[in-house]
């Protein structure tokens, strides 16, 4: 079939650009997105009878001959409402943004564009809408509005993550910007988003439940993708201001303009916190993005793209039960460290080459380049000795510097209207981990200085190689019934050198592993006509050890890899313009799945669990109960519990996870009076169940409910808003942990208050 013989075409063709044909009778045209004037490539034009006459370009444009002055074309594409129109006003065509949630166009599900009810997955996603309406000040605002995701502030853009796991600082979760992951698989950071400029978010696409069949190891529990603006039609930028309670402040821009074939998008931000000694809790963020686009002819499009990430904070880490419960711990100096800190640089650069064959054939490559350093002096580390008055500490640095390659193609072709996409990748990143002692002092109950860095404890370097290979085929029975298959095929390859003698702290000695596996998804599609339908699926998701925990305090690496087996069953509703609702059910067992499991002399270790057990519903709702006010309602019902598990002290089988509520709700009302235009208010409920916070569920947390308000403005070119986090004052925490035989505790911020200003020039969005 030639749109399979055209998968091997080489891959260098696609800096190859086709002319313009010329000729009589031809009916030429340009499709746009009616909101922004940006083009639509791949829209289908459809003639009289319905049959498929072309498909736009990268330009939006189209042609075809044969047309008459009375003849209609049909103009459909993916998320927008179709338009017929008579063919002598087909030379600009404008199409609206479907309204319904179902119809939105996402790109995670499989990497390339499709509707939402085409995916046989649990997806959400943030819109630009929510996030003009949300006004974060840290990613967890936004992304905790979806259901069955929860994301745990430990303070200044610090965090974890729970999607379909308990809250923790595992790799089973996969962060992506425009699709290509801002880390190295094998080298997980459960604080890696502070390397996110949120200043240049479009929207976020959240896909649930293991995707390692499309993205690899590390999409177990969540896949988190990150769409950065295109540039717009015409010139237009924004700049805008605010500040709140404790010291916070941030200013950030925007810039965007487009001219012919090529256009720009330029953002970023200033962003920090000053407050008082006793807390030790001030921050700085600076951050600045960049895109360019070329279309370089009918066919092909040049994306060149980058992201630039300093920031810095102090580390203060968690409270005891006493300090936590006197609910008045930001009135006292209750931090007891003056030193400590975590400082991160991060650059991220890419280029993406795109080549439209026609017929809904693309051929895509992507090359990209990461640097990042990590330095720190964590309050984790500090250690006990003989000696009244001193600990042992360390200050550590983690960089690594990465060079990788992504192809993909995507075919369609006759039978059972059939789609191919198949792609492969490759990841290069050499690492380094250096760690220093150091000696601490304390002073009246306060760790306020320490020594010039002491001997090494550890050194090494390590390249991480990860290559993959995936094909998927897409299959239509009937105009209802949609059937995938997916396969994908991972290794990654550990060259682990020390620069230490080998120990029990300073690691192993040189060595080289290797972990592969082979990740399978099943799924189907069923549309059942009047905005419901059905899915259901199998997936598998598979997580190598972290080299951290592989190498770091080992004289033999003896963690093994994790998979999970997920089998998912869902459904959608919508209730014409006024709301949609979605379901899902799933089952998830988990082989070896790495936990952190606290030792005798207290320590935290990872350890491979024998089998886990994770199930859950997840419930997401909007409906518009009368003009101008909306419900929603996003949330978990979850189990997540130790199927064989020795966790080195007894027997926990059976026994509830650690840090694992068994609900998540995050809800919320929005009004918009139809009489005062510009205007709106909303009010949020997130609410978080009590769960143990050891295996052996002996310790607890009570969990916690706790209510944000929001209102914002907009009159011409201006834009205010304000809102009160945490309204009801309430003393929680984000996150309980257990260890030296004591609960500690993250606390969450207190009553807040925040305010902004935008102004936005040119043209306007």
């Amino acid at each position: 079939m030639k749109p399979i013989r055209r998968i091997f075409i080489p891959l260098i063709s696609l800096v190859c650009s086709a002319s313009l044909s010329s000729g009589q009778g031809l009916v030429r045209g340009k499709v746009m997105d009616r909101e922004t004037g940006l083009p639509l490539p791949g829209a289908t034009v459809s003639g009289p009878g319905g049959d498929s006459l072309t498909r736009t370009d990268l330009l939006g444009n189209f042609q075809y001959s044969g047309g008459g002055p009375s003849d209609s074309l049909r103009f459909s594409y993916l998320g927008y409402l179709s338009r017929t129109l008579p063919v002598a006003q087909t030379r600009r065509v404008f199409l609206a943004p479907s309204s319904s949630p179902l119809k939105e166009v996402i790109v995670s599900a499989d990497r390339e564009d499709e509707t939402r009810t085409g995916a046989p997955v649990a997806i959400s996603v943030i819109s630009r809408k929510t996030i003009d309406q949300t006004r974060a000040t840290q990613l967890d605002q936004l992304l905790n509005q979806a259901s069955g995701v929860y994301m745990v502030d430990l303070g200044n853009q610090q965090h974890a993550m729970a999607i379909r796991q308990p809250l923790g600082y595992n790799n089973y979760f996969l962060y992506l910007e425009d699709g290509i992951p801002i880390r190295p698989e094998g080298d997980f950071n459960h604080n890696a988003l502070i390397e996110m400029n949120d200043a240049a978010i479009q929207r976020i696409e959240i896909l649930k439940g293991p995707a390692s069949s499309i993205y690899g190891s590390e999409a177990i529990g969540g896949t988190v993708n990150f769409i950065t603006p295109p540039p717009s039609k015409d010139f237009q930028g924004a700049v805008q201001a605010e500040g709140g309670s404790y010291g916070y402040g941030k200013t950030s821009f925007s810039l965007s303009d487009s001219r012919k074939k090529s256009g720009f998008w330029i953002g970023g931000a200033w962003e920090g916190k000053t407050g008082p000694d006793s807390l030790y809790d001030n921050f700085h963020k600076g951050a600045l993005s960049m895109k360019f686009t070329d279309s370089m002819g009918k066919h092909d499009q040049l994306t060149i793209a980058a992201a630039l990430i300093h920031y810095y904070t102090d580390q203060k880490g968690g409270l005891d039960s006493a300090l936590f419960f006197k609910k008045n711990y930001l009135a006292a100096p209750v931090s007891d460290q003056r030193f400590t800190y975590r400082k991160v640089g991060a650059l991220r650069t890419r280029a993406t080459l795109e080549r439209d064959w026609g017929s809904g054939e693309k051929s895509t490559l992507t090359v990209y380049f990461r640097n990042n350093a990590i330095g720190q002096n964590p309050f984790y580390d500090e250690g006990t000795t003989a000696t009244p008055g001193l600990y042992t500490g360390q200050i550590n640095s983690d960089g690594f510097t990465s060079y990788g390659i992504l192809l993909q193609q995507l075919a369609h072709f006759k039978w059972l209207e059939g789609e191919w996409i198949t792609g492969l990748s490759a990841d290069y990143s050499p690492e380094h981990y250096h760690a220093n002692l150091i000696w601490i002092r304390q002073d009246q109950g306060i760790f306020d200085r320490f020594t010039d860095p002491d001997s090494a404890l550890v050194r090494y370097r390590a390249n991480i190689l990860n290559s993959a290979v995936y094909s998927q085929v897409e299959l239509h029975p009937s105009s209802r019934l949609q059937v995938s298959a997916t396969l994908r095929y991972d290794r990654l390859d550990y060259r682990f050198r020390n620069g230490l003698a080998p120990g029990p702290f300073t690691g192993p000695a040189d060595t080289v592993s290797h972990f592969d596996h082979l990740t399978p998804r099943l799924g189907l599609d069923y549309d059942l006509g009047r905005e419901r339908g059905l899915y259901a699926s199998y997936s598998m998701g598979f997580a190598p050890p972290n080299i951290t925990d592989l190498y770091s305090g080992y004289t033999v690496p003896g963690l093994r890899p994790s998979s999970f087996n997920n089998y998912e069953i869902g459904g959608w509703m919508g209730w014409g313009g006024k709301g949609s609702g979605e379901l899902s059910l799933y089952q998830m067992y988990g082989i070896n799945e790495i936990v952190q499991v606290i030792q005798p002399n207290g320590i935290s270790l990872a350890e491979n669990t024998g089998r886990t057990s994770h199930r859950g519903l997840e419930l997401s709702l909007k409906y518009a109960l009368f003009p101008g006010l909306e419900f929603r309602l996003g949330g978990t019902l979850v189990s997540h519990r130790y199927t064989s598990f020795t966790d080195g002290k007894t027997t926990v089988s059976g026994n509830r996870m650690a840090d694992a509520p068994p609900y998540i709700v995050n809800s919320g009302l929005r009004y918009q009076p139809p009489f005062l235009g510009g205007f709106g208010i909303s009010l949020e409920w997130q609410g978080l169940g009590p769960y143990y916070t050891d295996p052996e569920n002996q310790h607890s947390y009570s969990g916690y409910q706790q209510f944000n308000l929001r209102a914002d403005y907009r009159v011409n070119r201006w834009e205010f808003w304000g809102q009160c986090l945490n309204l009801m004052d309430q003393v929680y925490a984000t996150i309980v942990t257990f260890g030296y035989g004591q609960n500690t505790y993250y606390p969450g911020i207190p009553r807040t208050f925040e305010a902004g200003i935008r102004y936005q020039f040119g043209a306007l969005r």
